[in-house]
Parts: structure tokens; C-alpha cells; sequence
């Protein structure tokens, strides 16, 4: 059976690409699915623009859009099973956690039905003036394009079709090409509820083949989307060009909030939960917030806390202090020819060196872009192009170190976080050294044909003084902070947590996170935060 699902009906893709769909687990074949093009992506609009424009749905009374959305709810709970089994198989994750996820896909359904078929969505005004009627009326926006990841994949889906479907629009769904199949299950029940046809569209396929094309048609009203910071960039730019209404959530961690009433353990198990739950994909993780929940609980610098109010239970100087990373650089050229338009990842590519002899580790990485990352050097006034390319020079042992403070008391607050990059002068060396490299590497040959005008910093910028100058206004992270809350033997005072990751000074607590590291690694630290959640629970078990 075809998988795309336009105008009410179930279609192949034009142009007959399919797409193998693979268990991240054990990497066995789940199926094989239709591929949607640019063609697939315009017919699904122009289903979704006469359903608008022609169709019943924008008019259904509310408390009838509800309804549906409350029968999609049932259908959900009816089918869990099925759904939970076929999210599984496209993301790896555990069955129970796809079977919880239903349960919260269902309430989604149910609460946005419950709310539309309320009817209380408009209101009136009072302007003060008895000869004016003022009255807030909500209408719906019209066709939707909702594009979604792979991390949750029903669950985003429901956050976006719920509300869309109950203010009365019409939309069409790409979702993650990595995990179809709850999407097509999802079209499948909606049209079991009896939505018109044209209402619900579906189109399978990769952002620069399916997505792209959606959020450029001018016959699309609004974009949602849900990834990462490049393409929401590209979204945001093509969304301009017809000034459509556009809803971005683009990758990042939440802080966890703590209440002064608060049971500190509970909260510190909870927020090592959302580092590790899911792979640590749940995007609920507290980096730099480990810290920050340990002085709101009263664990840290006793001449810190009092500062702010908390009262002193441990006094841990090292507690927010330590804050390591990897400070990253950025050089940048025009390219002579047309880069790519289509890729996987758009920093594909990794380089490792060393800067001096004698080393046990490269002290230098580059990440390499096909695309212009000009997010801090545009604002500072250098020249950029969508034609371009970059090498991105980060120091992967730093020794300067940062610090993570309270700014009060209250949880809402966020911490104060001092990163204090290159205060150290082997940063500074090394950095500079990147840059000069970075340039070595594109003047010869592959590069050398690719390599146009260097945008940023530019061929003026030579001497040290310059080159830091440079990198001091435009640096930025590649976001591993470490270090905060570091582990250490029992008798180092500076280390808040002893061998076993347990608080000193604090019974029943332990941490495990990035912030115990006693020395960020030079590669990413995801693995090895992984591991130590796996260690700390090995030393739970065995008491």
C-alpha cells in the first residue's frame, strides 16, 4: 500500500523513490517506504489549500472539531499497542517507553478537544464605552506545514496536529524521513474519524526534497518546525519571502526548577533522569543547572549562598566552580563553486591535530560546514553568503576555567555563568594556531579549487594580535560544559563528590552528569556522560 497520504487518498511517490526505514537497535529492515519529491510536496499543498479555501472544516462549529479530536484520543488508546510497537521499531527505544508515550499522545488528543469543544476561545472586550462592541475572535490561521524529528515522533506530531486540526486548519506533515510509520498510522485513524479529505496530508521524505519545497510554497501559511538551528535558519529565511507565520523549536536543553520547599533528593534523582532518559534525547537535561540545584538545595560556597539568602547545609566551595569547555573558532570562505544542497548532517567531516610535539591527545579539532555559519561574525560586521564554507577550530583541553553562581535564591532565576574562554594563554596559542592551520589546509588542493574570498576574519587579519582580536568577538562553545560539581579523592576539598560520586557532606546524593568530569575529554563527552550514569548505577546496585 502507498504511504503517501494526499487529498484523502493513499499515493505513491511520483517518481518512485522509496526509502529503507531500519531499527537504530539492531539495524534489521522495518519496511520500506514511499519517498516524497518536490511534486508530492506541491500536489499535498494544493489538497491542503482547497480543503482550506473550499472545504467544510474551517467552518465545522467547534464543539464538532472537538468531538473529532476526542475520538482520535479513543482511537489512540485502542490502537496503543500497535503504535507503541511500530514507534519501537523506528527509534530503538524501549517498549514501555513507547507505551507511556502513547498514553501521553492520547491526552494530548484530549486535551486540545476538550478545550475546542469548550467554546471558550473567544471573548469579549470591555472597552469602557457602552457604545462599543469590542469582541476577540479567533479564526484559523489556514495551510499548515508541520515538519517534525525522530526523537518523539508520534508524540511531536500530536503537539502540532491537535492544535492545528482543532483551530479549524488544514496541514501537511513531513515528519523525520528516519521514522515514518506512526505518522502514516496517525492519517490512517484520522481519516477513520471521518475528517474530509484534503484536511490531513502526508508526505514522507528528507528536509531539502519534501520539507524545503513546503516551507517555500507561497500557498502555505505557516511553517511549525522542530530540529536543529541550520535548518531553522533556512526555514526562517524561505518563510520571509511570503512572510508566513512561522513556530520554531530548535534543539537545547531545559533547566530543571527547584522550589525552596523542595525535597533536594527527589529533585537531583529527577533531574539525572531527564539526562538519561531516552538516550539522553528527551531535551530535559540540567548541564549547567547540576550546580545550580545543588546551591538552591544549600550544597556549595558558604560565603556564596549567604550572599543570596540560602541557608548554608554543606559548605562546598567546589560547587560551581571548574566550568570547563570547548571554546570554538570560526574562519570562513565564499565558495567558488555551488555548494551542496542535500546532506545528512551539514558538519560532516572531523580533523584531530596536535600543536606542539610531546602530546598524548590532540589538543586542537576542527569541524568542517557546507554551510556559512556566520551567527556570531555577521553581527560584528563581516561580510557573509549563502555559497559558503567553514573550518571551525576548537581547543579540546582548555585551562581556563569558568564558574557557575547563583544570581539570588529564587528558582526562577538563571544561574550566572561565567565561561571566562581564553583567559588562559595555552587557549589563546592554541586557537590562533587553528586559525593559521585552518588556512594551510583550504590552500591546498581539494580545497583549493573551493575556496573563494575568506569572509571571516578576512586575509587582513595576520599578526596574533589581530587573529585574537578576532576570535575574542566572535568565538562561540561547542556547548560540552564540564567540570562543575567534579568528583575527586576524599580529601581534596576543591572536589565536591568523592570516588563514588557521592555529595560530600550529604547523605543518599549522588550526581551523574558532565559536571563530575574531573577533565573534560577532547572528543564529545556524550558517551562518556552516558557511561558514568551507567557506573553510578553499577555502585547503587552494589551499595
Amino acid at each position: 500500500m502507498p504511504e503517501l497520504f494526499i487529498g484523502g487518498r493513499w499515493v505513491a511517490a511520483v517518481d518512485g523513490r522509496v526509502r529503507e526505514i531500519r531499527c537504530p537497535a539492531d539495524g534489521t529492515l522495518v519496511a520500506t517506504v514511499d519517498e516524497a519529491g518536490p511534486q508530492d510536496a506541491a500536489a499535498a499543498v494544493t489538497a491542503a489549500r482547497e480543503a482550506f479555501d473550499r472545504g467544510p472544516w474551517p467552518a465545522t462549529p467547534a464543539a464538532e472539531r472537538g468531538a473529532l479530536l476526542l475520538r482520535v484520543a479513543a482511537l489512540i488508546e485502542r490502537d496503543k499497542d500497535a503504535l507503541a510497537r511500530a514507534e519501537s521499531l523506528d527509534t530503538g527505544k524501549r517498549l514501555v517507553e513507547s507505551e507511556y508515550d502513547m498514553d501521553d499522545i492520547a491526552n494530548c488528543f484530549r486535551y486540545f478537544g476538550n478545550l475546542v469543544a469548550s467554546g471558550g476561545t473567544d471573548r469579549i472586550v470591555d472597552t469602557g464605552s457602552p457604545g462599543v462592541d469590542s469582541r476577540v475572535v479567533h479564526v484559523p490561521v489556514g495551510v499548515c506545514a508541520l515538519i517534525t524529528p525522530w526523537n518523539y515522533p508520534l508524540l511531536q506530531t500530536a503537539w502540532k496536529v491537535a492544535p492545528a486540526l482543532g483551530a479549524g486548519n488544514t496541514f501537511v506533515l513531513k515528519p523525520s524521513e528516519l521514522t515514518p510509520h506512526t505518522a502514516i498510522v496517525l492519517m490512517r485513524l484520522l481519516a477513520e474519524t471521518g475528517l474530509p479529505d484534503g484536511v490531513a496530508n502526508l508526505v514522507l521524505g528528507t528536509g531539502p526534497d519534501a520539507g524545503a519545497p513546503l516551507t517555500e510554497d507561497p500557498r502555505v501559511d505557516m511553517v511549525s518546525f522542530t530540529g536543529g538551528l541550520v535548518t531553522g535558519r533556512r526555514i526562517m529565511a524561505a518563510a520571509a519571502a511570503t512572510v508566513k507565520k512561522v513556530a520554531l523549536e530548535l534543539g537545547g536543553k531545559n533547566p530543571n526548577i527547584v522550589f525552596d520547599d523542595a525535597d533536594y533528593e527527589t529533585a537531583v534523582d529527577y533531574a539525572l533522569m531527564a539526562v538519561f532518559l531516552h538516550s539522553g534525547q528527551v531535551c530535559s537535561a540540567g548541564a549547567i543547572d547540576s550546580p545550580k540545584l545543588l546551591m538552591l538545595s544549600g550544597i556549595g560556597p558558604a560565603g556564596d549562598l549567604r550572599d543570596c539568602g540560602v541557608d548554608v547545609r554543606v559548605d562546598s566551595p567546589g560547587v560551581g566552580s571548574h566550568l570547563q569547555d570547548h571554546p570554538e573558532g570560526v574562519i570562513m570562505w565564499e565558495a567558488k563553486q555551488p555548494m551542496v544542497t542535500r546532506s545528512t548532517q551539514w558538519w560532516e567531516i572531523g580533523i584531530f591535530t596536535g600543536t606542539e610535539p610531546g602530546l598524548d591527545r590532540p589538543d586542537l579539532m576542527f569541524h568542517y560546514g557546507s554551510v556559512p555559519f556566520d551567527m556570531n561574525t555577521y553581527r560584528r560586521g563581516y561580510p557573509t553568503t549563502d555559497n559558503a564554507f567553514c573550518l571551525t577550530p576548537n581547543v579540546t583541553r582548555a585551562r581556563s576555567m569558568g564558574t557557575v553562581r547563583l544570581r539570588t535564591r529564587d528558582f526562577r532565576d538563571k544561574p550566572r555563568v561565567d565561561p571566562r574562554y581564553f583567559t588562559d594563554e595555552h587557549d589563546i596559542r592554541v586557537m590562533i594556531h587553528g586559525l593559521r592551520l585552518a588556512r594551510e589546509i583550504t590552500a591546498r588542493a581539494p580545497m583549493a579549487a573551493w575556496a573563494g574570498a575568506e569572509l571571516a576574519p578576512g586575509p587582513a587579519a595576520q599578526s596574533d594580535e589581530e587573529l585574537f582580536s578576532y576570535i575574542q568577538e566572535t568565538h562561540n562553545t561547542v556547548y560540552h560544559p564540564a567540570g562543575t560539581v567534579r568528583m575527586g579523592s576524599a580529601s581534596d576539598a576543591d572536589s565536591p563528590l568523592d570516588p563514588q560520586l557521592r555529595v560530600k557532606g550529604a547523605g543518599g546524593l549522588r550526581v551523574a552528569d558532565a559536571s563530575v568530569m574531573p577533565c573534560l575529554p577532547a572528543v564529545n563527552p556524550c558517551i562518556t556522560t552516558m557511561m558514568i550514569g551507567e557506573k553510578c548505577a553499577d555502585m547503587i546496585r552494589a551499595g
